[in-house]
């Protein structure tokens, strides 16, 4: 199931949010003993409750908003509530990623303070959800000056059964020679391949070149930023792979 959210609202309002769960399981109370014909109580087995995964995880949108003569920001990205390690990573990032973007269009206009030049700093967000996984995945643009931003991802998969967020590997259950393989095949076969070693280059078996991943039950879609494996006007690409 797959949830394509890019809302809007203020840090610090309240964030409405809705989320469906599956409907927990129960067990019911057992019988009381009963005594039997030599007056013996029988044995009351009482199951184990088993706790149920959600199949949506509760989230709610956080938004970052600036304007500034020397920066536009728009950042958006889910925060779970009931999920803080999720969350936090999620912060984390936004937290490392974007201040240094800023910093270096402050220092630009500080020695040039007549240019128009503004940069920008776009952050959204999507949430794949099946049985066991929650994916998140963030695509943020970044305009520092020339002819064209940058569009990068960032991925974070968290595994519901396990409670831990997970790599590729640990995800999938393939390895990273695997992956690497399959990515390879595929993109050799589209329109803009040239022999020139770019698509090897770009996806070398490690999670730097292969991390960045979504998992939709069956369905492992693999994304590499632009200039990764292809030419800039071929932008964002991605492969899926079948998994067994």
């Amino acid at each position: 199931m797959k949830k394509n959210l890019f809302l809007t609202i203020s840090i610090g309002a309240t964030a409405a949010f809705s989320a469906l769960f599956l409907s927990c399981q129960t067990t019911k109370q057992p019988a009381a003993p009963q005594a039997t014909s030599t007056g013996t109580a029988a044995v009351a087995t009482v199951a184990t409750p088993v706790e149920a995964i959600p199949a949506v995880s509760a989230y709610e949108p956080v938004s970052i908003k600036e304007k500034l003569d020397y920066i536009t920001t728009d950042i958006t990205y889910p925060r779970f509530p009931g999920n803080k390690e999720l969350s936090s990573a999620i912060e984390r990032y936004v937290q490392q990623d974007y201040p240094p973007v800023k910093a270096e269009a402050l220092e630009t206009k500080g020695k040039n303070p007549t240019s128009v030049l503004s940069y920008e700093y776009i952050t959204n967000y999507e949430v794949i959800e099946d049985a066991t996984f929650t994916s998140v995945l963030l695509t943020t643009y970044t305009y520092t000056g020339g002819a064209h931003g940058l569009e990068s991802n960032k991925s974070f998969v968290w595994n519901k059964k396990t409670k831990a967020l997970q790599n590729v590997v640990q995800a999938s259950g393939l390895s990273y020679t695997a992956i690497a393989a399959k990515c390879q095949t595929a993109l050799k076969k589209r329109d803009f391949y040239t022999a020139d070693g770019s698509v090897e280059a770009g996806t070398q078996p490690d999670d730097e070149h292969l991390g960045t991943f979504t998992i939709d039950g069956k369905k492992l879609t693999i994304y590499f930023d632009p200039y990764a494996v292809a030419p800039y006007s071929e932008g964002i690409q991605t492969v899926d792979i079948t998994l067994p």
